[in-house]
Formats: structure tokens, C-alpha cells, sequence
């Protein structure tokens, strides 16, 4: 019943006649209705694992009916679940929750537009400089938002704060106009504007009409996106506290007199009246992006949770949907559904040259709905002479390739499947490689040398052939070494590759990897500095050859990347169930947007691409970690950890 409830909100039924049906939910207290303690543990349910569909609707039902020990409740459970909607940033301040779990930079325009609406009634010193940072100053912040943290500024000032403040807010921001030119003003009360007696559709239309200026076109606006934002009736105390100025006030009164706003016995709410609702909706759509955008996303985010629950109900297809790498689209072509798992929803997010590439330019949303496996051919095609995008068709198999990037895709008449196969098709060209170049080169080279040796033992030059014989050997050692490189790649690759660990002291093993650099650290007039032979001995569980490969990768780069003269400095540490060995040098630094791409397979500054991609895949391997940290002109610092060894 409650769901229902809930449901019935959402659709803004007549609040009094949802009350009327619904009355089973709630007690009397007073002049006041509150939930029942059975309905609440249903209401907390809904907030803490329900779809985020209804989850603005279940927050503000529970602040405006809650009783005072179940508002403790609500903002503990708000505050588990994360504040993912602007509702949540509401209640939680509402139901005298602190301020500083609201202080995060939220994505969400609207979660930004709540977030300036309550910065409003906090202490000065921390609302005004989180303003201007994180929404004046912030070059990509929407226009809306920067119009609105102005007027919140210009607010607190108003409000009132102390010379000594003011004086260090203006030192602190010396090019914000608003802190510069502020001053204070005589007080005085607003005359409000007088409210129309008169109600109907036309009336809206009138009252945006009488609109002066753009001052009153954004407090219009932004008090009727505070209406829709809200599904249940607040009272004038509540709506004191969202207004920034005493235009909004006074034009939220005028929606109340045009019927856009209802007045009911428990407070002020959007009118259930569907044509009236439909005049605020096209108003909002066209002057205001930001209600735009959100009412959009309310929409899609519901429609989503609609089609995953109708494709969700075998509970065996879902977990093995979810847990899928592969990417799955599923298409009710009779019913207009589709469902996308994680993987398929994080690749397309990723990957938009894929999206637009298979589905074309148009509304994802549109597209999926029209989905032909005819289609999508279509669009493929229609590449033609891109050089930018490889495509090869065979049937209902498509290869993409760009930048690097593979992708497989197979399409079936109601489900689509997406294969980043981008480390397979590396692999396969890296085996290509080998055979084809540098075992081929290598084998050629030692034939010639065989030869020669012959004809100098032939010709009476012994000394001369061993000293050919020990070049065949060197190239031989190194092509092993190359061979063993390739092999151990592959075989991180392979879906059945498992370490088979012993107790492997991590001391000797770094003791090694240091003596093959020591003369090329030398050369290059770098210190090299650890602590591995004054730690008692630390044992690792893993594979010896594969960490000593990991750790020689970490050493190796260091050198190289250290400047002239410069300093390496190694050190091991043993935790609880941990053993850490971090590699630090003092060269140029990762430049920020190379810190995500560094672990990639491919990506190189100069080598082989494969180094640090392997000496991640070795460190998950064996259950542990590789981590960088590193800033411009400060040099990197990687870190190596994994599980302790229980025998020693």
C-alpha cells in the first residue's frame, strides 16, 4: 500500500483525496497526521535499496509526515544512501542534519541548484568561499547556477556578517564584484506585489506577461522549478527557507493566485490540474535548461528502472546479465524495451565514436527502440572513405577498430552483444610479430654466425670461431629471454592462467633486480637508495619469475626516467597481511591525463607499451596491487603490493 502511496504522489493526485485513500498509512497526533511505525520500516526500505525513480517522492513524504523519533531515522537512512537527488540534500538539512556532507561537488545541475539554496542558512565563512570556488569561479559551471550562487552570496551578505569577515572574504577573493562592491543597505520592507484574485489557464499566461526584466524572469522561473521539484505540500516555513530574495516570494505568490500552485490545509503544492501542469512543464522546458535537463534525466532514469525491472524477473538471467564482461543489449522490439547491462551501458558511455557508429547520430533512446540488425549494417557503411574507423562486415559479425581500440560485435534479431576485444587483437598481433620479425630475425642471424664458425674451423682460425660461438650464444640467451617474455604474456591472458605461489623473499628479490641496473644507474651518475638489506626478510606468496619481472619493469623505469645525477629510492615495508615495495624517483613526473592510461596495454613514452600493463596484470595475478602517485616536475612513486606468505 505504501508503494501505492508513493506512486500516487508522484502522479500529483489531489493531495487531499491521496490522503482520504491512504489514511490506513498514517495516526493522528494533534492537529497533525504522522506514518505509522509499520508504514515507516516500509518507507525506509524504499529509501535505502529502492529504485532512485521514487526516491525524491519516498525523502519528501518521510520529512513531511515523519514523527520526531522516525525523522532521526530518515536522516540516518538518507545519509547511508547517499545523496543522489536533490530531495536528499533537503531532508538532510531539514531534519538538522550537520552541513558538511553536503559540501561535495555533485554533477547533477540540480543537485548543484538545491546545494546553493541551502549553503544559504550556513555559517558565512564556509557557505560564501564554497560559492564562489565551486560555482562562480568554476569555468565549466552551467550559467544558471552561477546567476543563482551570485544571488545566494549577495543573500548571506544582506543577511548580515561582521566587518572583520567581510574585510577576509574580500582580501581571500579580491576579483569576485559582488564581495568588492557589496555595501550595506538601509533595511526596509518589501512591498509585496498584489496577488490576482482571479485563477484559470489564461491567468499564467498573463503573469508571464507582466514580467519586467530578467531579474523577475529568473525568479519566476526558479520558484516554479522549486514547485515541481516538490511532491508534497510545505508550509511557509519551509519555503522561507528556499527563497533567496523577497521576489521569489512575492512571485510564488502570483503562481498561487494563477492556480499554478495550490494552497491546501497543510501547505503550498504544485496543482494536480494536468493542463495547468502542462503550461509549467512548456514554460520551464523553454526558458529554463536546467529544469529541462533534470525533468528529462527523472524521466529516463524512471523509464530505465521500468524496463529493467520487466527484464529482471528471472533472477538467474539477470546475475548472469550483470556479471557478463561482455557487453548485452536486449531489444522487446512488440513492446519498445530494452535493457542494457553494466557493460554494455559503461562501454557506450565510454566509447560515443561506438554508440554513434552503430546506432547512428540520432537519441540513443530512439534509436535502440528502431533497432535492425538492417540497421545498424546501414550505418556502418555509411563510413565509407573514414579512414579514422576500421570496418569489416562479415554477416551478422561486425570488427570496429579506431585509435588503438577493438571492438567485436555480433547482432542477433532482438539482442546485441559488445566485445572490447582491444587486449585480444593486441595479443594476436604481438604472436604475429614474433614469428613473423623477431624470431625469424633472430634464427637467421644465428644460422650465418653457425656458418662462419664452420668455415674459420675449417680454415685453421679456432680462436676466431669461439669468439663467434659466444656471440650465437649470447643471441641465443637473449632470444630465450625474449621468447619467455612472450610466452609469460600470453599466458596472463589466458582465462585459465594461475600463479603456483611459494614463499619468495621479497629482499633478495629486489637485492637482483638492482644489481641488473646498478652500472647503467652509475653511468648516469643516479644514486639508488633502499632499505631491502636492513628489513628483516619479508615473504611474499607468489610466482618468483613473474614478481621479479614486475619489480624489474618498476626499477628499470625509474632509471630511466630519473634525471642526470639524480636519485632512486626503494623501500619495503611488511603490514599485517601485507608486504608493500614502493619505487620512487625525482624525474619529470606523469602529466595528469597519462596517469589513467599509463596501465594500458599499448601505451608507451618510449618503450615496448607492455612493461607497467604487465606488472599490473601481474600484481591482480597474485592478488595484489600496482598504484602510481606522481604530479608534474615532482618525479612518480609506484607502488607494489601483495598478500604476505603464511609459510616462511
Amino acid at each position: 500500500m505504501l508503494s501505492q502511496f508513493i506512486i500516487a504522489l508522484e502522479k500529483r493526485t489531489r493531495i487531499d483525496t491521496v490522503l482520504s485513500k491512504f489514511r490506513n498509512l498514517f495516526y493522528s497526533s494533534g492537529d497533525s497526521i504522522c506514518f505509522s511505525d509499520e508504514a515507516f520500516v516500509k518507507l525506509l526500505d524504499i529509501i535505502e535499496s529502492g529504485g532512485r525513480s521514487y526516491l525524491n517522492v519516498a525523502i519528501q513524504a518521510g520529512v513531511r509526515w515523519a514523527n520526531p523519533v522516525q525523522r532521526m531515522s530518515l536522516r540516518k537512512a538518507i545519509h547511508s544512501r547517499g545523496f543522489l537527488s536533490p530531495a536528499c540534500l533537503w531532508a538532510y538539512r531539514s531534519l538538522r542534519g550537520g552541513y558538511e556532507p553536503i559540501l561535495k561537488d555533485f554533477k547533477a545541475p540540480e543537485m548543484g541548484f538545491m546545494q546553493i539554496l541551502i549553503l544559504r542558512h550556513i555559517d558565512p565563512a564556509v557557505s560564501i568561499p564554497f560559492l564562489i570556488e565551486n560555482f562562480q569561479q568554476k569555468p565549466d559551471t552551467p550559467e544558471e547556477l552561477k546567476d543563482l550562487a551570485r544571488l545566494c552570496t549577495l543573500a548571506i551578505l544582506n543577511n548580515g556578517m561582521t566587518p572583520d569577515l567581510l574585510k577576509s572574504m574580500q582580501t581571500r577573493y579580491p576579483k569576485t564584484s559582488i564581495l568588492r562592491n557589496w555595501r550595506p543597505s538601509i533595511p526596509c520592507r518589501d512591498i509585496p506585489r498584489k496577488v490576482p484574485a482571479t485563477c484559470g489557464a489564461d491567468d499564467f499566461h498573463q503573469l508571464v506577461r507582466s514580467v519586467l526584466d530578467v531579474r523577475e524572469l529568473s525568479s519566476l522561473t526558479r520558484v516554479l522549478y522549486l514547485a515541481w521539484l516538490f511532491y508534497v505540500p510545505l508550509s511557509d516555513k519551509d519555503l522561507r527557507q528556499l527563497w533567496l530574495n523577497s521576489a521569489d516570494s512575492n512571485y510564488f505568490q502570483l503562481l498561487a493566485g494563477s492556480g499554478i500552485v495550490d494552497r491546501t490545509g497543510s501547505g503550498y503544492i504544485l496543482t494536480s490540474d494536468i493542463a495547468k501542469q502542462g503550461l509549467a512543464r512548456r514554460f520551464l522546458f523553454e526558458t529554463y535548461p536546467l529544469a529541462k535537463e533534470s525533468i528529462q534525466r527523472s524521466r529516463t532514469v524512471k523509464m530505465k528502472e521500468e524496463r529493467e525491472r520487466k527484464v529482471k524477473n528471472s533472477e538467474l538471467d539477470r546475475q548472469a546479465l550483470e556479471m557478463s564482461p561482455d557487453g548485452i543489449i536486449c531489444v522487446d522490439q512488440a513492446k519498445s524495451l530494452y535493457y542494457m547491462n553494466p557493460a554494455a551501458e559503461k562501454t557506450l558511455q565510454d566509447e560515443n565514436w561506438l554508440r554513434t557508429t552503430l546506432f547512428g547520430p540520432i537519441s540513443f533512446e530512439d534509436a535502440i527502440r528502431r533497432y535492425s540488425r538492417e540497421k545498424v549494417v546501414s550505418n556502418i557503411r555509411k563510413l565509407g572513405s573514414d579512414k579514422a574507423i576500421s570496418a569489416q562486415i562479415f554477416g551478422d559479425r561486425i570488427s570496429l577498430e579506431t585509435q588503438g581500440k577493438h571492438f567485436d560485435i555480433e547482432l542477433g534479431p532482438q539482442v546485441v552483444l559488445i566485445r572490447n576485444s582491444t587486449d585480444q587483437n593486441l595479443i594476436n598481433k604481438e604472436v604475429g610479430k614474433l614469428y613473423r620479425h623477431e624470431l625469424s630475425a633472430a634464427l637467421d642471424v644465428m644460422g650465418i654466425g653457425i656458418d662462419s664458425a664452420k668455415r674459420l674451423i675449417l680454415e685453421g682460425s679456432p680462436e676466431e670461431s669461439v669468439k663467434i660461438l659466444e656471440q650465437i650464444e649470447n643471441k641465443r640467451l637473449e632470444l630465450f629471454h625474449m621468447l619467455e617474455e612472450r610466452i609469460d604474456f600470453i599466458r596472463l591472458h589466458s582465462d585459465s592462467f594461475q600463479i603456483q605461489p611459494t614463499a619468495v623473499n621479497l629482499n633478495i628479490l629486489v637485492d637482483r633486480c638492482l644489481g641488473n641496473y646498478s652500472e647503467v644507474a652509475a653511468n648516469k651518475g643516479v644514486k639508488i637508495q633502499s632499505n631491502h638489506l636492513y628489513e628483516q626478510g619479508i615473504y611474499v606468496a607468489g610466482e618468483e619469475r613473474f614478481l621479479r619481472r614486475a619489480i624489474d619493469n618498476l626499477v628499470r623505469n625509474a632509471v630511466k626516467f630519473c634525471h642526470q645525477g639524480g636519485r632512486v629510492e626503494i623501500n619495503l615495508r611488511s603490514l599485517i597481511n601485507q608486504a608493500c615495495c614502493s619505487v620512487e624517483d625525482d624525474g619529470p613526473g606523469i602529466p595528469p591525463e597519462n596517469l589513467g592510461k599509463i596501465f594500458h596495454l599499448g601505451f608507451t613514452t618510449g618503450g615496448s607499451g607492455r612493461g607497467l600493463y604487465l606488472a599490473r596484470k601481474i600484481a591482480k595475478a597474485h592478488g595484489g596491487r600496482l598504484e602510481v602517485k606522481s604530479s608534474l616536475g615532482n618525479g612518480a612513486c609506484f607502488t607494489l603490493t601483495l598478500p604476505k606468505s603464511i609459510e616462511t
